[in-house]
């Protein structure tokens, strides 16, 4: 098989950090060939993504050293549009950095019209891309008003109209609903043959990967740790240890068949347990950590609407939930589950209805009012980063409640 990419002792330390993001990188990569990327949050994933598809040394500054080879040729000093023409493509984490047209079709098709296609072939291939992502239907909607998880898919639906021989995902499912992510994982095996591509994908959801990757590499503060079938490399002590945890089928093969240098099959799990005459049963009990009796309401939405552009994305929604209460959203993208939790916090009004905050309405109050009630984490973290150092965008929500400098610093 042909070798398509091969990287030669790469290292790079980010301006103003310490530490080498990447530490003597050396890997081969063939054509046709899924690989998963695993390891902790700030292992090097997606350093190592940015060195391939050129963002490093191009736009992140720092020390760099090694030489990168796409098909034979050395593309080191090569930037990322020439790469992009000689056949590679990219999905990164937050689909906002990506998106460069207000419509659907306009954002998909915008890579094509910039290496030359004609109208023809990119309505062709925009078409093509949008189904695949289940997106068809959205052809002419504004991609301002689609939630994250639609910008991700929109972004993977430009990276697959290019057909690159190499495509790079850097966690690519991170925005998506559960079934969307585990749709698209399995149809990265249809991709790969269908279109013939060679696919690296950095991703921390191992599930559907582990049995549709043809290798995975761990990584670990800059290093690679470990390169190998999957099967054989979350059978081992390693993943474990390197805090990025297996697939469900290797935990269930750790625990019937602990002596197994390899992860089983689903198909194999099954026999295993008819060989053992097993009876799965599924037990629902209710927690025994309820609400206390008589313990007030810390939210309430009262007949609530909510719109974008016009867009009814609340109707008349209801939703009372206790002190004390975990509770999880969840729903297909688009459901309105970030737009509920920025009406929670202040970020949005509702259009009708009332939300209130432990009894009171926020009808009247602004983002600074609620403050010390609630906490807000986007999808996207970079949303809500307002300081140079990590000390004062820590101490950011300290000092709005009035909070003094010494009790800060503790």
């Amino acid at each position: 098989m042909a070798e398509i990419l091969r990287i030669d002792n790469i290292s790079f330390r980010y301006f103003g950090r310490t530490n080498e993001a990447l530490k003597n990188i050396n890997l081969r990569i063939n054509e046709n060939e899924i690989v998963l990327l695993a390891g902790r949050s700030g292992s090097g994933k997606s350093s190592l993504l940015r060195v391939i598809n050129g963002l490093i040394p191009f736009f992140y500054r720092g020390d760099f050293s090694g030489q990168i080879f796409f098909y034979d040729e050395d593309i080191t000093h090569i930037p990322p549009r020439e790469r992009t023409k000689k056949g590679m493509a990219t999905v990164l984490q937050f689909p906002e950095d990506q998106i460069l047209a207000r419509k659907v079709w306009r954002a998909v098709a915008f890579g094509l019209a910039n290496l030359g296609f004609s109208r023809e072939e990119i309505i062709k291939r925009v078409k093509e891309a949008l189904k695949c992502v289940d997106m068809w239907s959205f052809w002419d909607y504004d991609t301002l008003a689609l939630s994250a998880g639609q910008k991700q898919k929109i972004v993977l639906a430009a990276a697959l109209a290019i057909q690159p021989h190499l495509l790079l995902l850097d966690e690519p499912t991170s925005q998506l609903d559960p079934a969307s992510a585990q749709r698209f994982l399995i149809s990265l095996k249809i991709i790969r043959e269908e279109l013939g591509m060679t696919i690296i994908v950095a991703e921390h959801r191992f599930d559907e990967l582990s049995t549709v990757a043809d290798r995975v590499i761990l990584i670990d503060d800059g290093r690679i740790v470990a390169n190998g079938p999957p099967r054989k490399i979350f059978a081992t002590e390693l993943p474990g240890k390197l805090g990025i945890g297996y697939p469900k089928l290797a935990l269930l093969t750790r625990f019937l068949a602990p002596d197994s240098n390899v992860f089983l099959g689903l198909e194999e799990l099954k026999n295993e347990l008819r060989r053992r005459n097993c009876v799965i049963q599924r037990i629902d009990k209710e927690s025994k950590r309820a609400h206390p009796k008589g313990s007030r309401h810390a939210i309430v939405l009262d007949d609530v609407w909510f719109a974008y552009d016009g867009e009814w994305v609340l109707k008349g929604f209801s939703l009372s939930i206790r002190e004390g209460s975990f509770v999880a959203l969840m729903g297909p993208n688009g459901a309105g589950k970030t737009t509920l939790l920025k009406l929670i916090a202040c970020i949005h009004k509702p259009v009708k209805g009332q939300v209130f905050l432990f009894s009171k309405s926020t009808n009247n109050l602004r983002l600074k009012d609620v403050v010390g009630l609630v906490g807000y984490m986007p999808q996207n973290p970079e949303e809500i980063f307002f300081n140079k150092t990590v000390y004062d965008e820590i101490a950011f929500g300290l000092r709005m409640q009035g909070i003094k400098e010494n009790e800060v610093r503790r």
